[in-house]
């Protein structure tokens, strides 16, 4: 039986001249022999025995499927040829033949569609792009008539890239006729594309680009078509310095250290569209800071920070020392944090910037705490006439206002009262100001107070005391002005009018004067015994000079002779 149609109990089946029953009858074989097979062969099969007096019910066989396999035609590309191309949505459809090319832009979608007439069911299309099998398919199939026979159709929609262009789109069929292999359509890419633009260094000067110096770019694009491209540069500095030297290549000339970092642009447009690519300046240059140097006064404990602001290309390395002497840093980085600042963090704080290749550069910082004035002696200064004196202290103090005063053996100095009274000095002048005080300010924190004394006489002698004093405390340094050399000078005993020399500084057998020279050489007094020969008092040269001797007079004989004195040593 075919299906429900009975096809005969004859062996040779004389309605159905290519079937027949084959098989030895004696061994109860009844097998269907079907000639020259064809789709209208496809259905199912069964045997029926019919029944006999043993058997008056009939029996049939489990049924069986023969299915008629049709060998499909080879894929085929079908569309419309367009300049090498085709497209599915054309209404004219024609062959495509194996080795055309279809024509595409990058970023448009395209359609191809793929046919394999006349397959049986169940056997798929595939589209690949070399060996990389495409989404975005959509398959649907075409019944030939009233026939079992049915076309596949295959679209693809395909959005194709520059790197496309040249590959080919294959349409791969599978098919149990084909046996292992399987047969493909394809169809070769030729896409078009804007230009895909890239700006290179051609350098001058063995490489290396600097300062003053000048750079040469090239732009090179990749496009489709890559004829008549049209080039357009610009760039963020001066424009009077990029000179095109071609379409394709400039010049950019005379370097600076904030052209680094600039963009340059390059543009190219072909008929497809246009690309374009910026390129970055990289000049280096050496360290250039963009801070100023930094003057913290603070309170003791506290917290401050030092910035150190630079520019450089490479990045600059930024270190810092504490004091002129010091080699090891202390920090590094564009900022120095004190905190909790002490008396031994006080002083000059270096900022060194260093580039590679390039000379470092420094910047100095102060630090002081707000404290007491600081004060010292600097300098003594005798007048030309040896008969004044100017004591000079130094005042230094961060906090402000200041006030100096003097002090003469414990007793302040009020300078407008402090009068010498006197015979006059032959110009009726009796009262006259002998201390006279200047303070010469030198910087915003440093003063020079300088306590002049005219007509020094041995009453100025004794201890001299500058003292100082802000809003935090009073400090003052105090000297003796004995050991200042105000006498330091040659001293002789002459005779004076109506005495001898001996009679002047007397001669044995009266004991010898003994005079007394100091010398602070070293930081240390040394005192030296001189007699003077034949009662006179001579100093070698050697002894003469005011910066290393000083002398003191613990007794003192003044002899008048008009205007002038005689001084010697009595320490008998």
């Amino acid at each position: 039986m075919k299906g429900e149609v009975g096809l005969g109990h004859k062996r040779d089946m004389p309605f159905f001249e290519r079937m027949s029953m084959i098989g030895n009858i004696d061994d109860g074989e009844y097998h269907l022999q079907i000639k020259n097979v064809s789709l209208a062969d496809d259905d199912n099969y069964r045997c029926q025995l019919t029944p006999t007096d043993d058997e008056p019910t009939p029996k049939l066989s489990k049924r069986v499927k023969l299915t008629i396999i049709v060998q499909p035609k080879d894929p085929i590309l079908v569309g419309e040829s367009i300049e090498g191309g085709l497209t599915s949505s054309s209404k004219n459809q024609q062959l495509i033949g194996q080795f055309n090319q279809i024509a595409a832009t990058e970023g448009h979608s395209l359609q191809v569609s793929c046919q394999m007439p006349f397959p049986s069911a169940g056997h798929p299309l595939r589209h690949s792009r070399g060996r990389r099998l495409l989404a975005n398919i959509t398959e649907f199939r075409d019944l030939d008539g009233d026939s079992q026979l049915y076309s596949v159709i295959s679209n693809l929609n395909y959005s194709p890239s520059r790197d496309d262009n040249g590959h080919f789109l294959v349409c791969m069929a599978t098919h149990e006729a084909y046996g292992k292999e399987a047969k493909t359509a394809s169809i070769s890419l030729d896409v078009f594309y804007p230009p895909k633009v890239i700006i290179e260094v051609e350098t001058e000067d063995n490489g290396e680009i600097r300062e003053s110096g000048s750079i040469r770019l090239v732009c090179r694009s990749d496009s489709r078509p890559n004829e008549d491209l049209k080039y357009s540069w610009n760039w963020d500095g001066e424009p009077k310095r990029l000179e095109i030297l071609a379409n394709h290549r400039i010049s950019i000339s005379s370097l600076r250290f904030n052209d680094n970092l600039k963009k340059v642009n390059c543009t190219v447009e072909n008929s497809v569209g246009f690309g374009s690519s910026a390129f970055e300046l990289n000049v280096p240059f050496g360290p250039r800071f963009m801070s100023t140097n930094q003057t913290k006064i603070i309170d003791g404990g506290s917290e401050t920070t030092f910035q150190c602001e630079v520019l450089g290309n490479p990045t600059p390395i930024i270190r810092w020392y504490h004091g002129r002497e010091q080699e090891t840093p202390i920090h590094e980085g564009a900022n120095l944090t004190i905190k909790n600042a002490q008396d031994w963090e006080e002083g000059e704080y270096r900022c060194i910037a260093e580039v590679e290749g390039f000379p470092s550069k420094t910047l100095y910082h102060q630090l002081y705490l707000k404290g007491p004035p600081k004060v010292r002696f600097i300098e003594y200064i005798l007048s030309e006439n040896e008969k004044d004196i100017t004591l000079i202290c130094e005042v230094q103090s961060r906090v402000l206002p200041v006030n100096i005063q003097w002090f003469h053996n414990g007793r302040r100095m009020d300078v407008a009262e402090r009068i010498r009274t006197g015979e006059g000095d032959g110009n009726n002048n009796k009262n006259k100001n002998r201390f006279q005080v200047n303070d010469d300010k030198l910087g915003k924190h440093l003063l020079l107070s300088k306590m002049t004394i005219f007509d020094f006489v041995e009453q100025d002698l004794g201890l001299w005391n500058c003292s100082a004093r802000n809003d935090y405390g009073v400090v003052w340094e105090q000297k003796d002005v004995r050991l200042l050399g105000i006498f330091d000078k040659i001293v002789k005993c002459e005779p004076v009018d109506g005495m001898t020399a001996s009679e002047s500084c007397g001669t044995p057998p009266y004991p010898l004067p003994q005079q007394y020279f100091y010398n602070n050489e070293a930081g240390g007094l040394t005192a030296e015994q001189y007699p003077p020969p034949n009662g006179n008092i001579h100093f070698p040269p050697e002894m003469l000079d005011q910066q290393q001797m000083l002398f003191e007079y613990e007794q003192q004989q003044i002899y008048g002779n008009g205007n002038n004195g005689y001084f010697c040593e009595d320490n008998n």
